[in-house]
């Protein structure tokens, strides 16, 4: 039983800290957005001002090194976010199982 119990804390402590580092690469991804975002935003309107035609603006100006860099960056927070938030389905079902064998184990199963 204190086995069982010891793996239920562990995993607790493990969501805990999972959701709190959710919760930064959250606000990085966030920030990473309004930088690609606005960094597009001044490209478009730069080469819209030197009369690139509007069909090809958006995907020229996604091409530029700068903003290609600007939405890795964002990708891969999304990438991260994506894996903490499947992360923390594990924890959560790990913990379920746990509660599940401590139940059985105080019935004498």
């Amino acid at each position: 039983m204190q086995e069982i119990v010891r793996s239920l804390y562990e995993s607790i402590n493990k969501l805990r800290a999972t959701i709190d580092k959710r919760m930064e690469v959250s606000e990085q991804r966030a920030k990473a957005e309004y930088r690609y975002r606005t960094e597009l935003g001044r490209e478009m309107a730069r080469a819209k001002a030197e009369g690139m035609a509007n069909t090809a603006l958006y995907d020229y100006c996604r091409g530029l090194e700068n903003v290609a860099k600007l939405r890795e960056s964002r990708d891969i927070l999304v990438a991260q976010e994506e894996y903490l938030t499947e992360l923390i389905f594990f924890y959560r079902a790990s913990i379920r199982v746990y509660e599940g064998e401590a139940a059985a184990e105080r019935k004498g199963l």
